[in-house]
């Protein structure tokens, strides 16, 4: 069964807070990690890329 996680971003312009979080419906959900990184878009790839090589052998659907 895949995972469904979703990542949200709060945008400023001197930086972005991103927050990977997996909903469930038994529970109030996981969240994986919050993480603030300067407004490119290079560092939000860094932080899908880092947390996708974590769970790399899972299946997941990130949104």
């Amino acid at each position: 069964m895949n995972r469904i996680i979703k990542i949200g971003m709060d945008v400023h312009t001197t930086n972005y807070t991103l927050c990977i979080f997996e909903p469930s419906f038994e529970h109030d959900g996981t969240v994986h990690c919050i993480t603030q990184v300067k407004p490119e878009v290079k560092n939000i790839i860094h932080v899908i890329e880092t947390f996708k090589k974590k769970h790399e052998n899972e299946e997941l659907k990130i949104v």
